[in-house]
């Protein structure tokens, strides 16, 4: 069995993503199916990993393949990640949600608990605390320093 060390994977990894200057590709298209799909956390990262991977690329060549031909397709995902998918893996990406729910960032299940019409009560036999003044109560002690928002450093 061969050995591939970390250094080796990386630079495999690196080539198959097209990281390297003589792996670079001439698409974003091409960018995209190197790495399957794109991943990003915010829209800007898209066009940023195409600049990493192709040649020779501008923002209005993103726009025209994300807009225009639609070759290359946005799909916004859980907690608003946004993946780029080339239009013919797009299928197979709904197809891995789960059965029935939207192909948006809507919330894929209902929420288990509903807003409460009005605050919890405390139980019978207890008495919620009442709320805090700022003023002090002649039963709390007055030499307590007054609270900070700092925290100290140690």
């Amino acid at each position: 069995m061969r050995h591939v060390t970390d250094q080796q994977r990386r630079a495999r990894l690196a080539v198959r993503h097209a990281l390297t200057a003589a792996a670079r590709v001439g698409t974003p298209e091409a960018a995209t199916t190197a790495m399957t799909v794109l991943h990003a956390t915010e829209p800007a990262t898209v066009h940023l990993s195409c600049w990493a991977r192709v040649t020779s690329v501008t923002v209005a060549d993103v726009d025209r393949v994300l807009y225009g031909d639609r070759t290359l397709v946005k799909q916004l995902a859980m907690r608003r990640t946004l993946f780029v998918f080339p239009r013919d893996l797009l299928p197979a990406a709904w197809g891995a949600r789960p059965r029935g729910s939207p192909p948006t960032s809507a919330p894929a299940w209902p929420r288990t608990s509903s807003p409460r019409a009005s605050p919890p009560t405390a139980p019978p036999g207890l008495t919620a605390p009442a709320p805090r003044s700022s003023t002090p109560s002649p039963e709390s002690p007055t030499d307590t320093p007054p609270p900070t928002s700092a925290v100290p450093c140690r």
